[in-house]
């Protein structure tokens, strides 16, 4: 018995260090074509350390206020994709706008096969990431697998119809919009996917696409770029994931493994969205905190870095590339 709780235990930590390693590649998108290597590196030092650590036991150790509260969080929607999401959010404040080197319109998505063929990666290894976080193999996991699935398609299906009435030209789909809709739905039904059955992956796969869909507005507001649109799908699509586990967890689906839990407002514990929204916000106050503490005292101005200064996009005549405007594009130069 006690050889498997160490073998529990040992899968555990490598489930998180799996959980880290997936925030990092996410908030250093934030750092696209603008970000120097070592402040970057920094950056991400003091975050896992001050951010990461402190979020993720609040979650999921027994002794953390979260969980002792009662607040759900299956797969990491609020220590993973939130706060990543909303410490992208502040680093591309830090950052400031990268500088176009031939005209404004080459910072829009232009790779439609990196897209969709990272999206597949993604949506694969969601299964993993969804699937296996009740760290055995039952009924429980293959079931949070089937909600995961339902979720993304209904999120890529959702996104379509809003770009087929909203977007310019009308009446047209596109690969880009199921692929970005897919992901707001994998996004969504992470922090529930152990907890909501087929049916309510439905919601989240649809209210999840809509949110981020109009999610993405707020960087237009805000003035930011935000190159890969971090916040809106990760930030974003991680909030509304965790409200709506307050609203549609059901206490049949954790007995598989013989977990109880009290379910959530449609289940009659109203009380449970409240648990819900406390646990959100204290991760967005706390990623803002110690995110701009950490600029204001540490790196300050250091973090801000224009392309034009960068080793790969400069004017020197010994750089990688040698752009050149007056054509309306850039040549390489090894």
């Amino acid at each position: 018995m006690q050889l498997r709780q160490q073998q529990v235990d040992q899968f555990h930590k490598k489930r998180q260090y799996t959980s880290l390693y997936r925030q990092i590649s996410v908030v250093t998108g934030a750092a696209s074509e603008r970000g120097r290597i070592w402040p970057l590196i920094i950056f991400v030092f003091v975050w896992c350390t001050l951010v990461y650590n402190f979020i993720a036991y609040w979650t999921w150790c027994p002794n953390g206020w979260a969980c002792v509260l009662g607040a759900l969080d299956y797969a990491g929607g609020v220590p993973v994709h939130m706060a990543a999401g909303m410490s992208a959010l502040a680093y591309c404040f830090m950052l400031g706008r990268r500088q176009p080197v031939t005209h404004p319109e080459q910072d829009r998505p232009h790779n439609i096969t990196n897209i969709f063929l990272g999206t597949a990666l993604s949506w694969f290894g969601w299964f993993g990431f969804n699937g296996a976080s009740g760290l055995i193999a039952s009924s429980r996991a293959v079931l949070a697998c089937v909600v995961t699935n339902l979720a993304a398609c209904t999120g890529g299906f959702t996104w379509c119809m809003l770009d087929y009435c909203l977007s310019k030209p009308k009446y047209k789909f596109t690969l880009f919009g199921f692929c970005m809709g897919s992901m707001a739905g994998l996004v969504c039904i992470t922090p529930a996917s152990g907890f909501v059955g087929p049916a309510a992956s439905l919601v989240f796969g649809i209210g999840g696409s809509t949110c981020v869909y109009f999610g993405r507005k707020i960087k237009i507001l805000l003035r930011i770029d935000d190159a890969f649109d971090i916040f809106a799908q990760h930030g974003v699509g991680g909030f509304v994931g965790c409200l709506l586990t307050g609203i549609f967890a059901e206490k049949y689906i954790p007995a598989l493994d013989q977990v109880t839990i009290q379910g959530g407002w449609l289940d009659g514990h109203w009380i449970q969205f409240t648990y819900q929204l406390a646990l959100a916000c204290k991760n967005r106050k706390t990623t803002e905190f110690y995110i701009c503490s950490f600029y204001s005292f540490s790196c300050g101005r250091c973090l801000e870095f224009s392309c034009y200064n960068s080793d790969s996009f400069c004017y020197e005549q010994n750089s990688w590339f040698n752009f050149t405007s007056d054509q309306g594009r850039r040549t390489a130069r090894y």
